[in-house]
């Protein structure tokens, strides 16, 4: 009985400690990037008094004020006017002529149930559906840029596929042609590349800018147990922010800068991420607001700096979004060809990812190989007990030797009952001669694996 006891002493003193190392990393870690995210979210706010964000990258950015009205998806589709098609080998869907907007995506390898016949899952959906999720690229700083209501016209005809992009041009009939090349490769990223000629008289001052937004959330997209909303990295670290952090009417932005990262807005399993040219600062917030419909609506965007353009000249910018599952090896790939920093982070691995990481890696390993997750399971069960099994096996052998000296221990606990020190001293004595680490004993019961 008082073996037991000392193991459960042990056990809530090593859980002691474990609490004080969580503690003292919020105190001593998180707390002071707190204040330094702070101090540094108040420059910015200065920054925008003085020199405030144009739209694009900040307050009333163009499709935060979203229609009231819904409709079921086909008919929004037709709403919304001509299409270009698009059909990959991982996505099918069209980008609206008008704005040129990405509102309509749907992934080829899901379906919404387990039957191989039922409907796709839907990703990105126009503004006048139920749940619109969508992305808009563009430009603004000067009068008659183009908005989410600019009828574009495509050059040629045909889907848009891998190997085969789009081109789509639009002039604001006063001296200024905006050309847009969208391609698409075979799995989730589509590449923007927007080109701006100036044909007035004068020189234009312009700012190149994306975003990624919705309106309302499904309830089967909410879940505490890991993080879904918005999502990015700036300067190499995590910028996170989640839709209850915009609940309140008015809530501040999120706002910060970088130069290489990637900003968007995701679900458990799905994302849309729009992603700026990996060598330039670009300024990007988190916001949310309030639609007519009493609904609210989230937004993550960025806005690169100034381009210059002189009557004659030409400007031009390539920006990315990725649209479409979480899979951590196309995520990887990505990060490693593309350069985008720390695009796995995509997947919410939690606090204890030196874990979570390397033991995902090791189960995807044997499931490719067996092709059962199951099997996939047990034999990284089998792994991870013998990587353990050493230390395991010492605190049994500890654990047998404290049953042998047991007996001494009573016998030492009624001699010296009136005397508590001596007694302690006594029983250490014992551990010391029969070499039995009571700590040890305790490890068995902290490591096993369901």
């Amino acid at each position: 009985m008082n073996n037991k006891n000392g193991i459960n002493n042990n056990m809530l003193l090593t859980l002691a400690l474990m609490a004080l190392v969580v503690l003292g990393w919020q105190y001593f870690v998180v707390r002071p990037e707190m204040k330094t995210e702070q101090a540094h979210q108040a420059a910015l706010a200065h920054q925008e008094k003085t020199h405030p964000l144009t739209p694009g990258a900040g307050a009333n950015v163009p499709g935060m004020a979203l229609s009231s009205t819904h409709m079921g998806r086909d008919a929004a589709l037709k709403v919304e006017g001509a299409r270009v098609a698009i059909d990959s080998p991982l996505l099918d869907g069209s980008i609206a002529l008008k704005g040129a907007k990405f509102d309509d995506l749907r992934l080829k390898k899901y379906r919404e149930t387990t039957n191989p016949k039922s409907p796709e899952i839907v990703l990105l959906a126009p503004k006048s559906t139920d749940f619109p999720y969508y992305a808009e690229f563009g430009w603004v700083g000067a009068p008659d840029m183009p908005s989410d209501q600019s009828v574009w016209q495509q050059q040629g005809s045909g889907a848009l596929s891998p190997g085969h992009p789009v081109t789509l041009s639009w002039d604001n009939g006063h001296g200024l042609i905006f050309t847009r090349v969208i391609s698409v490769d075979d799995q989730y990223m589509f590449n923007v590349a927007d080109s701006v000629t100036n044909n007035s008289l004068g020189a234009q001052t312009l700012y190149p800018f994306a975003y990624v937004a919705r309106e309302g959330v499904p309830k089967e997209q909410t879940s505490w147990v890991l993080h879904q909303g918005f999502v990015g990295v700036a300067n190499g670290s995590e910028t996170d922010a989640n839709y209850t952090d915009f609940k309140d009417e008015g809530a501040p932005a999120k706002t910060f800068s970088s130069t290489g990262g990637w900003v968007g807005i995701t679900d458990k399993y799905w994302m849309a991420a729009i992603i700026p040219p990996q060598s330039q600062n670009f300024d990007a917030s988190y916001l949310g607001a309030t639609t007519p419909g009493d609904v609210k609506a989230y937004q993550a965007n960025y806005r690169l700096p100034a381009r210059v353009i002189a009557p004659g000249g030409t400007a031009q910018v390539s920006h990315r979004l990725f649209a479409g599952a979480k899979v951590v090896d196309i995520l990887r790939g990505y990060e490693k060809s593309q350069g985008i920093a720390r695009f796995d982070n995509a997947v919410d691995w939690g606090w204890f990812w030196f874990l979570t990481q390397p033991l995902f890696w090791l189960l995807d390993i044997f499931y490719k190989f067996i092709g059962n997750f199951g099997i996939a399971i047990l034999m990284l069960t089998v792994v991870v007990k013998l990587l353990f099994f050493p230390l395991a096996n010492a605190s049994f052998k500890s654990m047998s030797k404290m049953k042998k000296v047991q007996p001494h221990m009573e016998e030492i606990r009624k001699v010296h009952k009136e005397d508590p020190q001596r007694q302690q001293k006594e029983i250490m004595e014992l551990y010391k001669r029969e070499k039995v680490n009571p700590v040890a004993g305790c490890v068995p019961m902290l490591i096993q694996i369901p």
